[in-house]
């Protein structure tokens, strides 16, 4: 009887340490600047991030991703920006912070140069994501 209890305890600890080991190992790397990168899931403001980081900007840029009511005054002040960033190569996307109804995503772009930032989003009447603002290290 006591080497079944033995037995069944070691298969415990040992299912245990498993799952943990497993969860360990699909863990995303904390990044320094844009915190905890994670793995976009669809719908998410941070897929609609990745979406619009790797899209060449463009007046069908500004149309799919910022509402008509702030375009004219997005384009006047992001616009020079947004034409030497985009569209980005390699980028990862760290975990929304949501604030209210903004959702605020980091972003870490590596080519075609490093740089860090955040776009902000919220959903529309529709449900789907518009962006309001963003910042971007120079």
């Amino acid at each position: 009887m006591l080497i079944i209890l033995l037995l069944f305890f070691s298969s415990l600890a040992l299912d245990a340490r498993d799952a943990i080991l497993a969860r360990l190992s699909y863990q995303l790397p904390v990044h320094a600047s844009i915190g905890q990168v994670v793995q976009v899931q669809q719908g998410s403001a941070e897929e609609k991030t990745m979406q619009a980081l790797e899209s060449a900007y463009s007046q069908v840029w500004v149309d799919g991703y910022v509402p008509a009511s702030l375009r004219q005054a997005f384009v006047y002040t992001y616009d020079s920006l947004l034409v030497s960033l985009l569209p980005v190569k390699e980028v990862q996307i760290g975990k929304a912070v949501k604030r209210d109804v903004l959702f605020e995503v980091p972003f870490a772009v590596y080519q075609p140069s490093y740089r860090t930032g955040t776009m902000i989003w919220t959903p529309n009447e529709a449900g789907d994501w518009v962006l309001l603002s963003l910042t971007v290290s120079q």
